[in-house]
């Protein structure tokens, strides 16, 4: 699987990470200097990536989803970040994390 980015302007259409397994949901901070993308094929986490121009670069793992007190995987089910740079997903919890660490929100 592979994330493109569409240009408006050219028309084109370039891949700009292909380092997930299952997109479902992204959304940037405010400042757009980062991505967030819910990955919910295999690897069932959270990735932030650093934005340079129109690439993304840095690959990580901001969060690993799993549902509450089984410890089994769950997946995101879309995602967005607020103002204050807090990241909501929907899943079978409710997760909420605020960069660069991610936890729990009852």
């Amino acid at each position: 699987m592979a994330v493109y980015r569409a240009d408006g302007r050219s028309g084109e259409i370039p891949k700009v990470t292909d380092e997930v397994t299952g997109p479902d949901g992204l959304c940037f901070l405010p400042d757009y200097r980062t991505r967030y993308l819910a990955d919910t094929a295999s690897r069932r986490a959270i990735k932030a990536f650093d934005v340079t121009g129109t690439t993304l670069r840095n690959a990580r793992t901001l969060a690993t989803l799993t549902i509450a007190g089984t410890n089994a995987p769950s997946g995101a089910d879309g995602i967005r970040c607020d103002v204050e740079g807090n990241i909501w997903a929907g899943a079978r919890l409710a997760c909420r994390s605020s960069p660069p660490t991610a936890r729990r929100s009852a």
